[in-house]
């Protein structure tokens, strides 16, 4: 599992829409995001999916502080800052490898 801590001051997103590889649950910890989904990615799709801006919002949510959010491997979203300053923790949850049986 790997974590990462997106602090976010100003208007604009810290990055832009794209799809992870893996699950993650976004903490909100501070502050507002309100979060776009787009649907998965297609298939073969670099990890930043720039058709994102051509594709009609499926779902969106804003989650409150203390909330966790879960978005499955592939699915394509964006973070939008709504309350400033904003703070929110992602889990990256990698499946764990097969071993010898």
């Amino acid at each position: 599992m790997n974590v990462n801590c997106y602090i976010t001051y100003g208007e604009r997103p810290g990055i832009r829409s794209h799809a992870d590889p893996h699950d993650v649950l976004a903490a909100q910890v501070h502050g507002a995001k309100r979060w776009l989904g787009y649907g998965p990615a297609q298939p073969g799709l670099a990890d930043e999916t720039p058709d994102s801006a051509t594709r009609p919002v499926v779902w969106e949510d804003t989650p409150s502080i203390g909330s966790v959010l879960y978005l499955p491997a592939g699915e394509i979203h964006a973070a939008l800052p709504v309350e400033r300053p904003s703070v929110h923790l992602t889990f990256g949850m990698k499946p764990k490898e097969a071993g010898p049986a």
